[in-house]
């Protein structure tokens, strides 16, 4: 389950009684076991600027639990709203997310973790996570014709770790599969390409960011 956002809207703390807010963990009851949402508290999040008309008809619940981490089966995932304390890039992952047009299909995404939180509509609570995906990402190809195959994702990003076609979706933290990061090429500037456990070149189906 994701929903496109066009507009990331400022996060509003709602003060809470103590014995309410500052909670260590949360699960959702009934929910996936293996998602728990760590150093949490209640916000409000405005989905729709005030100028959109389906503000006026929508259903949906602005009060939300917002955390600081998310802990998924044995990793601690950290978001951009509440980095960690090291220097680095420690919010890009790797995804996996349904593709449009393709019944039951998926591609490999990589994107920046900006926030974790719960969402609750017509009774059923969902584990989101708010990602800006990277949009310019190829495959390295060597071979030619049938004979093409594909090795490493790569992509270019500014000083600013930008990119005009980055795009913000908000998925199920399910659909992330784990952390990421990048190395700069030595020989391309401005070309970054990108490295996570296990990687194996050509093993994963990159997707395009306009079949989210």
């Amino acid at each position: 389950m994701y929903f496109e956002e066009e507009v990331v809207e400022k996060v509003e703390e709602v003060v809470e009684d103590e014995d309410e807010d500052g909670n260590d963990q949360y699960t959702i009851p009934n929910g996936n076991q293996e998602l728990e949402l760590w150093d949490w508290h209640y916000a409000t999040l405005d989905l729709y600027s005030s100028n959109d008309s389906r503000v006026l008809t929508s259903t949906l619940d602005t009060r939300i639990r917002v955390g600081k981490r998310l802990f998924k089966t044995d990793t601690v995932f950290r978001c951009k709203e509440y980095p960690g304390m090291a220097r680095k890039l420690d919010t890009l992952v790797k995804l996996r997310l349904p593709i449009r047009g393709h019944s039951n299909s998926t591609a490999f995404y990589f994107g920046e973790l900006m926030l974790f939180f719960t969402h609750s509509y017509q009774g059923d609570e969902c584990q989101l996570c708010l990602v800006k995906l990277y949009g310019n990402f190829h495959m390295t190809e060597y071979g030619l014709g049938v004979r093409t195959k594909y090795g490493t994702p790569y992509g270019h990003r500014t000083s600013t770790n930008t990119s005009e076609s980055d795009k913000f979706i908000v998925t199920g933290c399910e659909n992330i599969l784990g952390y990421a990061g990048l190395i700069k090429s030595s020989l391309h500037p401005a070309r970054y390409y990108v490295i996570y456990p296990d990687m194996i070149p050509g093993d994963i189906t990159l997707g395009n960011i306009r079949d989210v």
